[in-house]
């Protein structure tokens, strides 16, 4: 089941999962683990085992080229490439908001995060350009990290 709501976006649900890119259940797992809260029984972490790092990885490049490919790059697209970057960089997962938020502290890509921030609250259309070198940006840091790792 694939069930999607918030502010601002049309409610959607799919119970079909062989319809929908694997990523987006593992991604909403490994986040769910460290922000999920438990209204009743056993916390999230009980609930689900942790995706292996490699799994974690794939996802993470595959959200980015699915976000490519299914464009225009919209502000979820280069939100989502922030918080995954915030992940990949801390071990931390957080908010869409959260993940912008710490690009724009750690980075210097203010114009297209700044936009994308924006955009959260607005009609406003990104630069098709600007996002998808964003995208490319984010998908060789998370690389790097990767090779980095298995140096070490």
């Amino acid at each position: 089941m694939n069930f999607n709501t918030g502010k601002g976006m049309e409610d959607y649900l799919n119970l079909d999962s062989q319809t929908e890119p694997r990523f987006w259940f593992l991604l909403d797992i490994a986040a769910g683990r460290q922000l999920g809260k438990s209204i009743f029984g056993p916390s999230p972490d009980a609930l689900f085992a942790a995706p292996s790092p490699e799994w974690v990885f794939d996802c993470m490049i595959e959200s980015l080229s699915w976000h490519r490919q299914n464009g225009p790059v919209d502000h979820n697209g280069i939100l989502n490439a922030c918080r995954q970057l915030r992940y990949d960089k801390t071990s931390t997962w957080g908010s869409k908001k959260d993940g912008g938020e710490w690009v724009l502290e750690n980075y210097d890509y203010p114009n297209i995060v700044a936009l994308a921030m924006e955009a959260r609250h607005s009609e406003t259309q990104l630069c098709p350009d600007l996002a998808t070198d964003f995208l490319d940006f984010v998908e060789e840091e998370i690389k790097r990290s990767k090779v980095s790792d298995e140096q070490n």
